[in-house]
C-alpha cells in the first residue's frame, strides 16, 4: 500500500512538473544553423584602389536565402570595424536596410556597443551582406558570423501549433482590429511582438509612460536577452477581414535589463527609445483581481499578426465573456481565467475590462490557463526600480 501511494504521488507530482515546464518554455518560430564565415584577413588586406573617388569600397558579399522563410537574422562574433567602414544588410525583397559600424550594435541611449549580437530582424526570405571600407583596417578585425536564423513559414508554425494551443472549447480570439473604436483596441497599441535570440518569440507590452516594457521572465530571463530580442509593434491587420496589413515598426532590437523575477514570472526592461507617444501604455493595477472580474487579453499568439481573447464559450460571464476564474495570493498559479491562449501569448497582459489596468501576466496554458504574476505582487516586487 505504502508503496502504491509513493508511486501514485510520485507520479502526480512528475505531471505537475512537466506541465508547469512545458508551459513556461518560448515558442520557437525558426531553426538556428551554424556558421564559420570569417572575414578578418579579407578585410585586414583590402586596400582602397586609387582610381576609385568613392570614400568607401564593397569588400565582401554574402547572400543568405531560405525559400518561404518569414524572416533572417544573423549573429556576429568579434565585430570589430574601423572608423568610416560599414556593414549593410539589405532585405532583397523589401528593400529594408540595417548598418553596423565601429564595435557592433548600439544596444542602449549612452550608446553602449557590444561586438558579439544577433542582427535585428529583416522580414525577407532573402538578405544581402555587403561590407565597405576605406581600406585602413589592418588593426581591426572584420567579424565572423556564427549564426544564421531562418524563420518558419505561417504554414510550418501552424503545424506546430497543433497540441500546443490551450483553446478552451472554440477558439474565440479574433484580429484585434475588430475591436477598432473601442478602449481594448487603443490598450492593445501597447503590445508588442518579441523576437528574442534568432528563433524564440513571446508578447510583451509598455508599462508606465517611460517606455519600460514586460514580458515573461522565460521569455527574456538575462541582460543578454535584452539585447538581442527585437520589439516589433503594429504587427496586425488593418482590418477585421481581408489581408490588408497594418505598417508594422520595429522599435528597437536591444533593451536595457531592469529586473527579473522567475517566482513571478517578470521581467522588466527599458528601451532605447520610448514610443509611449505613439502606442500608448499600461498600468497595473493596485488592486488585487476577484471571481469574475470580466478580462480580455491582446496578444501575439502562435507569432500571427496581434489578435486578443475577449469572449469565451468555457466557464465566463452570463454573457459569454472571459473572467477570473480563480485568484490567489499564494506560490504558483495565482490568477485563473479561461480565455484562449496559444504558443507565444506568453508575456500578454490580462486585462481587466472595468478599469482597463493589468491584473496578471499571462504565462501558462492549459483549461484554465492563468498566471504566476499577479498584480499587485507584480507592484511589490518591482517596488522602486522604474
Amino acid at each position: 500500500m505504502k508503496k502504491y501511494l509513493f508511486k501514485m504521488v510520485f507520479t502526480t507530482i512528475a505531471f505537475l512538473c512537466v506541465n508547469i515546464t512545458s508551459a513556461q518554455k518560448v515558442f520557437k518560430v525558426g531553426e538556428e544553423f551554424d556558421s564559420d564565415i570569417r572575414v578578418t584577413k579579407l578585410y585586414q588586406k583590402f586596400r582602397k584602389s586609387k582610381t576609385k573617388k568613392e570614400v568607401s569600397e564593397l569588400v565582401y558579399r554574402k547572400e543568405f536565402f531560405s525559400k518561404k522563410s518569414s524572416y533572417i537574422k544573423i549573429y556576429f562574433e568579434n565585430f570589430d570595424l574601423a572608423p568610416g567602414d560599414y556593414l549593410k544588410l539589405t532585405g532583397a525583397n523589401t528593400k529594408e536596410s540595417i548598418i553596423y559600424g565601429g564595435k557592433g550594435k548600439i544596444i542602449d541611449e549612452k550608446m553602449t556597443m557590444i561586438s558579439d549580437f544577433w542582427s535585428q530582424i529583416l522580414f525577407d526570405d532573402k538578405v544581402i551582406l555587403e561590407l565597405y571600407s576605406t581600406g585602413s583596417a589592418m588593426n581591426y578585425n572584420g567579424f565572423e558570423i556564427k549564426k544564421v536564423a531562418y524563420g518558419y513559414s505561417e504554414e510550418k508554425i501552424m503545424k506546430k501549433l497543433v497540441g500546443q494551443e490551450s483553446i478552451c472549447g472554440s477558439d474565440n480570439k479574433e484580429r484585434i482590429a475588430c475591436y477598432k473604436d473601442t478602449q481594448m483596441f487603443e490598450k492593445a497599441k501597447a503590445v508588442c511582438r518579441l523576437f528574442i535570440g534568432g528563433s524564440s518569440l513571446c508578447t510583451g507590452w509598455l508599462l508606465g509612460e517611460e517606455g519600460h516594457l514586460m514580458t515573461n521572465n522565460h521569455c527574456i530571463g538575462s541582460s543578454s536577452s535584452a539585447s538581442n530580442t527585437d520589439f516589433v509593434f503594429n504587427y496586425q491587420y488593418e482590418n477585421c477581414s481581408g489581408t490588408t496589413l497594418a505598417n508594422k515598426e520595429v522599435v528597437a532590437s536591444s533593451a536595457t535589463f531592469i529586473k527579473t523575477n522567475s517566482q513571478l514570472d517578470y521581467t522588466l526592461v527599458k528601451l532605447p527609445v520610448n514610443p509611449t507617444n505613439t502606442y500608448g501604455y499600461l498600468s497595473l493595477s493596485s488592486i488585487a483581481p476577484s471571481v469574475g472580474d470580466r478580462i480580455y487579453i491582446p496578444q501575439h499568439p502562435g507569432g500571427r499578426r496581434k489578435e486578443i481573447s475577449v469572449k469565451t464559450d468555457t466557464d465566463g460571464t452570463p454573457d459569454g465573456f472571459s473572467s477570473v476564474y480563480a485568484s490567489t495570493s499564494g506560490s504558483g498559479q495565482q490568477v485563473k481565467y479561461y480565455a484562449d491562449t496559444e504558443g507565444g501569448s506568453s508575456g500578454s497582459p490580462v486585462i481587466n475590462y472595468a478599469t482597463n489596468l493589468v491584473i496578471s501576466i499571462h504565462n501558462t496554458g492549459g483549461c484554465p490557463n492563468g498566471s504566476y504574476g499577479r498584480c499587485d505582487n507584480l507592484i511589490a516586487d518591482i517596488g522602486t526600480d522604474m
